[in-house]
């Protein structure tokens, strides 16, 4: 199995992993994905930060190619649906690499440096607690579904993530009553 992941700060999850569907969950830090860093390619911060991440969003599949460059931007439209639901920060890097039964550590194969994105003060107030949880599994698979259409283009995911956010009036941003489109940078 291949897992695709970047950590998130931000994130009230109360058990160990939570499966939101489409192949992706989130996941509380572990020594196996915190295995991952490594200190040629990250800053001194950077290897310590991983540590005090809330959680992981992982995209795990199947393949044979590892590691697969369209998983990355399967992993981001992930990302992008918790965004939408809540803006929080993310970590700035994505691992992929080999999962084994039985491994103590991450077979890391590639890691890609992106910048953060950082939420407002705003969204700073209130974690991503599990009412938001709760709604992300539905907006996930919303976002997968639109990418995979066909109708989204790479270039067009800033505007597409400010659609996608106007076009789910149905859903509950919490009291600040702002779209979670505002984390995108």
């Amino acid at each position: 199995m291949s897992l695709t992941f970047t950590g998130i700060q931000g994130v009230s999850l109360a058990e160990e992993k939570l499966d939101l569907g489409c192949g992706c969950y989130l996941s509380k830090p572990s020594p196996y994905l915190i295995s991952a860093r490594w200190k040629h390619v990250m800053s001194d911060w950077a290897y310590a930060e991983i540590e005090k991440l809330s959680c992981f969003f992982v995209l795990k599949e199947e393949s044979s190619l590892s590691p697969d460059l369209q998983a990355k931007e399967r992993l981001q439209n992930g990302v992008m649906a918790v965004q939408i639901v809540k803006p929080v920060r993310t970590f700035g890097f994505i691992f992929q690499g080999q999962e084994f039964e039985g491994a103590k550590t991450f077979n890391l194969q590639h890691t890609e440096a992106r910048p953060e994105m950082v939420a407002g003060n705003w969204a700073l107030q209130r974690m991503f607690d599990l009412p938001l949880l709760d709604q992300l599994p539905d907006i996930l698979r919303r976002v997968t579904a639109a990418f995979n259409s066909g109708k989204c283009r790479k270039e067009k995911r800033r505007h597409i993530a400010a659609t996608v956010a106007r076009t789910l009036s149905s859903v509950d941003f919490g009291s600040s009553g702002r779209h979670g489109n505002g984390g995108f940078v």
